[in-house]
């Protein structure tokens, strides 16, 4: 296959790559008007695990989670990256100062805050969704972030690494 040419594998993860990046991104912004759950989350993750095991496995590219940061893709993409990083643990940091160390549950038709079976607090039907939103923020920008590196790889990684003078390992060929 030459340098130029664009394999099947690529073509499969990329639109899986951007398609789950745009679509977490999205909702991640409904949760601002409403949006509490979806019921594609299992679709979401499915996808999410598509493409990076896909990616480790095939070895297409010599791709490498230690090498994605390094030289393979330009500076601001890999910016970009650190960014969603720093912004899904941020998300992490201020989904705990909402729900504690528990989570946004139903139990016996009240609305509560619940660690392991235990009850921390009940809250009200408004803290229960804005618990709800804030959880869900919590997973779709977990979902931004592991679509994100892996599509930036497919996209801007065009060789072998093994060929590209960024290192030698295993390749495909």
């Amino acid at each position: 296959m030459s340098a130029n040419s664009i394999s099947p594998v690529r073509l499969l993860m990329l639109p899986i790559a951007f398609l789950g990046f745009f679509g977490n991104l999205a909702i991640y912004v409904g949760t601002f008007y409403g949006l509490t759950g979806i019921g594609l989350e299992q679709l979401i993750f499915f996808g999410g695990l598509v493409v990076l095991i896909v990616s480790i496995l095939i070895r297409e590219n010599n791709f490498s989670v230690s090498r994605l940061f390094t030289r393979a893709l330009p500076r601001a993409v890999r910016a970009v990256s650190w960014v969603l990083a720093a912004f899904f643990i941020a998300q992490l940091v201020l989904l705990f100062f909402v729900d504690g160390a528990g989570v946004a549950a139903i139990l016996d038709g009240q609305y509560v805050i619940e660690a392991r079976g235990t009850v921390l607090k009940v809250i009200s039907e408004a803290e229960y969704f804005r618990a709800k939103a804030f959880e869900l923020r919590f997973i779709s920008s977990l979902w931004i972030y592991m679509f994100f590196a892996p599509g930036a790889y497919w996209w801007f990684v065009r060789r072998p690494l093994s060929q590209s003078g960024l290192g030698v390992g295993l390749s495909h060929e």
